[in-house]
């Protein structure tokens, strides 16, 4: 029976290769694996698994107008800063970082923070 086209794909984290990189002009460098990427077709520009040490940061920064990240906490506690407030992220947590918003992460716990990186292209409606 064939059942048309594929409508997903299954990624894996296991046995992540990491990288290691300065992200946005943070403190110490982050590890990084990026297991999708340039997917627009699956509504995805990209999908990372992150992973930052002790008072290892993602510097503040702004996407354009055309996407939204979004970070899943998996491990760990860290303080996040959205615009002009900082809260506390922990394990579970969800943050969504609007198109053209100011956001950034720092580890402030004594163990690995460990974040999915989920970003996803924003379409705007022209009005004609």
């Amino acid at each position: 029976m064939d059942l048309g086209p594929t409508l997903g794909i299954r990624l894996s984290f296991t046995g992540a290769w990491y990288t290691s990189k300065i992200a946005h002009a943070g403190y110490k460098e982050v590890l990084m694996f990026r297991a999708l990427a340039d997917r627009g077709d699956l509504g995805c520009n990209y999908i990372d698994l992150v992973a930052l040490e002790p008072n290892t940061s993602i510097g503040l920064h702004r996407h354009g107008p055309h996407d939204t990240e979004i970070y899943v906490i998996i491990q760990g506690i860290g303080e996040m800063t959205i615009e002009d407030e900082t809260l506390v992220v922990t394990t579970g947590d969800v943050v969504v970082n609007p198109p053209n918003g100011t956001h950034g992460l720092v580890n402030v716990g004594k163990t690995l923070l460990k974040l999915v990186v989920i970003d996803v292209p924003v379409v705007h409606d022209s009005i004609s």
